[in-house]
């Protein structure tokens, strides 16, 4: 029932923030502009900032067949500037307000994530697609201690994205491996994000995406393949300034120990959550 409340709430802000955004971009639509695809770059001197709040439930079974599940609700803070043409620089700050595994209550900084994203068809190569190349680098900054959201590990992130704009819709393609330094157990991700971002109307936009994460690892936990659906709309509120509601569900599967046992089966999990972007 809270699921199903969530989102009630979530379809509600849809239609409110829809509204809101129709009337507010009669007076400034023409003037607005924002980066959020995944080949787009800040010009330089533009400064990006986001902040996203999500809420998320995991449930499935464990290896007894009892009911299991993971809870929690984060926020991250994100700003990022354009250096010289094509390319910027970005910096993510994560904080889990509250996450219940089972019995455990975590609560704390997450680890900081630095970024650096390319463009070299922003002014360099002339090519029928866009392409971006960049990297993530999640530093060992959060705390460890029992009952904090640290991992305690430092990972590098490279990736490169093409679009393609074909009208009204830009389709997308994202491939990310995230690599583990100095770990013994097999922690490499290798996910693959295929989206298009769809002008709705002449205030809103929809980005409409699917993740696949194959062998995914999670601390010393791993699944075949996770497959995440999510919907995100762009709502115009102000000049430069986007809503961007969500609501996603990651079919997760089984999940294994190292020695190939399994641990848990039947694993999903369901997201919802509000960011608000401003391009500076």
């Amino acid at each position: 029932m809270k699921r199903i409340g969530i989102l009630a709430a979530v379809l509600t802000l849809f239609v409110a923030t829809g509204a809101m955004a129709e009337e507010a971009a009669e007076h400034h639509h023409a003037e607005s502009e924002h980066k959020l695809l995944v080949t787009d770059v800040p010009d330089p001197g533009q400064i990006e900032a986001r902040v996203d709040y999500v809420y998320s439930y995991a449930e499935g079974k464990n290896e007894f067949g009892a009911k299991i599940k993971d809870e929690s609700s984060a926020a991250a803070a994100f700003l990022s500037a354009g250096v010289f043409k094509g390319l910027k620089l970005s910096a993510t700050v994560p904080y889990t307000f509250v996450q219940h595994q089972e019995d455990t209550k975590i609560q704390g900084f997450n680890d900081i994530v630095l970024g650096a994203r390319f463009s070299p068809t922003k002014g360099y190569l002339h090519l029928p697609v866009e392409l971006a190349v960049g990297l993530d680098w999640q530093l060992n900054s959060a705390s460890t201690n029992p009952g904090k959201p640290g991992m305690g590990l430092n990972m590098y992130s490279p990736y490169v994205a093409v679009s393609k704009s074909l009208g009204m819709a830009i389709p997308y393609f994202k491939y990310q491996p995230d690599f583990v330094v100095n770990h013994g157990d097999d922690y490499t991700n290798h996910n693959l994000l295929l989206g298009a971002e769809i002008e709705a109307c002449h205030s809103a936009s929809l980005d409409a995406s699917v993740k696949l994460t194959v062998n995914g690892s999670r601390t010393g936990l791993k699944s075949s393949t996770d497959v995440e659906f999510e919907l995100m709309p762009y709502i115009n509120i102000a000049k430069n300034t986007y809503l961007l509601p969500r609501i996603a569900y990651k079919f997760i599967g089984d999940l294994e120990d190292t020695a190939g046992v399994k641990v848990a089966k039947d694993l999903g999990e369901f997201k919802t959550g509000l960011g608000l972007y401003i391009l500076f």
